[in-house]
């Protein structure tokens, strides 16, 4: 037990053991926000809005140049594939947008015969294998929740937050005009004692001062630190995804509170020491080709089957890739874990992934590369094409979509293609964090 009363994931003997691997102080998630083109839907992008410093054009080994060009080739390969709006439901085109953020795009929009923006045809709750993912609760936009849709509350806007989507970006639901920051709203409304908070941790966390406070639907009263509390003492093991999703909140609230210039005491202090040691652990259970554990965090394991890999390893490393110090990303153990799901999703490319598991694999592969080497995460560098990036068997001929739509939703799905939503404001950089934030 700690001080903050949390039972570490390290025995003492392996923290004796581990007690060499040093975790640097946190840097930040760096890139350059994507701008919005307006001129035509295709191009319509909704803009980023955190940027940080990067590393900018510092020099690299050979080795990393090697690493950095295989991590692109990878990225650069799939970024060829969409998702269909006619072929995949909503759970899937959101995990698309995990992967590729702002520049995910999808075909079978509508009427339209060209690719459009994933997050703007979600945002404007364009059907997808016939299902909407939002509708209207009272005077707020929401989710859906089950089978098709959201997997759990607040998915959605956590993926719209890791994404950089900002709190302006129009929603359009059946008919009504709202924005991002609605449906922030209506995730407030909505936390409860009890349920599963991990992907509210991450939408709240993004779009709301780290102090803030307010009163759910049900009287509760709410704070991001009593957010980080309850999933703190809900298990890892056991949890979706081998509790990864749960990490990532917890360390995407540590993150937020450093980027707001706030200090890390409390419940915050009490996270950032947890992540502390699951970092150290992690890495313990690497296996020596660089993937994960098969078994997530129950055990070291190395499964033979590729799919298990993927899904394991890519969401492991997104996790790290995000919330390990920048300087961390360059020792041997980072790399490799890399290098690994780089070179698996290459070698492997012909292969139908399952589109949740491939969308962490490649978000892992973009924030990688963002922070470690100063590109922008889901920007791929303009490359001459090959026949492996250009040849995308997901991707045939659109023809009009039918649907059982009301009127009023199929004048949205359509308004959602000829009149795509496009950002109001310029991008603000956040203030440069020290290491004196650092301190308890």
């Amino acid at each position: 037990m700690t001080a903050f009363g949390y039972s570490s994931p390290l025995s003492p003997m392996a923290r004796r053991t581990l007690a060499s691997v040093f975790v640097f102080s946190v840097a930040f998630y760096s890139g350059i926000a994507a701008r919005a083109q307006q001129n035509s839907p295709e191009n319509a992008l909704p803009r980023r809005t955190d940027i940080s410093s990067s590393p900018g054009s510092r020099n690299l080994s050979p080795d990393q140049q090697i690493l950095r060009d295989k991590i692109r080739r990878a990225l650069s390969i799939y970024h060829a594939r969409h998702a269909d709006a006619r072929r995949h439901n909503p759970w899937e085109v959101m995990h698309w947008i995990v992967g590729y953020g702002v520049h995910a795009n999808i075909v079978g929009a509508g009427r339209y015969d060209k690719p459009v923006n994933a997050i703007g045809w979600l945002c404007w709750n364009g059907r997808c294998q016939g299902e909407s993912l939002l509708y209207v609760d009272g005077a707020l936009p929401a989710a859906r929740k089950g089978p098709r849709l959201q997997g759990h509350q607040g998915q959605f806007l956590a993926i719209l937050a890791q994404s950089r989507v900002p709190a302006d970006y129009p929603l359009r639901v059946q008919g009504r005009e709202f924005q991002v920051r609605d449906l922030v709203e209506r995730e407030k409304r909505t936390c409860q004692a009890g349920m599963e908070l991990t992907f509210k941790l991450i939408g709240l966390a993004h779009y709301l001062p780290s102090d803030s406070r307010w009163k759910s639907q049900r009287g509760e009263m709410w704070t991001i630190e009593r957010l980080i509390q309850q999933e703190i003492e809900e298990p890892i093991r056991g949890a979706p995804c081998g509790g990864t999703h749960r990490l990532m909140g917890l360390s995407y609230a540590v993150r937020q509170r450093e980027r707001q210039g706030l200090p890390i005491s409390g419940q915050f202090a009490r996270a950032r020491q947890f992540i502390d040691d699951y970092h150290r652990y992690t890495l313990a259970l690497q296996n020596p080709d660089g993937s994960f554990s098969t078994s997530w965090f129950s055990g070291r394991n190395a499964q033979p089957n590729v799919d298990r890999r993927l899904q394991t390893s890519g969401h492991i490393l997104e996790w790290m890739a995000y919330s390990v110090p920048r300087d961390q990303l360059s020792s041997p153990a980072m790399q490799r874990a890399a290098d690994y799901v780089a070179s698996l999703l290459i070698s492997q490319r012909q292969r139908r992934w399952e589109i949740g598991p491939l969308g962490h694999a490649l978000r892992s592969l973009a924030v990688y590369e963002e922070r470690a080497f100063g590109s922008r995460a889901g920007k791929l560098p303009e490359s001459t094409p090959t026949e492996e990036s250009t040849t995308n068997p997901e991707v045939t001929e659109v023809p009009a979509q039918e649907t059982n739509a009301t009127s009023t939703e199929r004048l949205a799905a359509r308004d959602a293609v000829s009149r795509p939503p496009r950002p109001s404001r310029d991008d603000q950089p956040p203030q440069e964090v020290g290491p004196r934030l650092f301190q308890p």
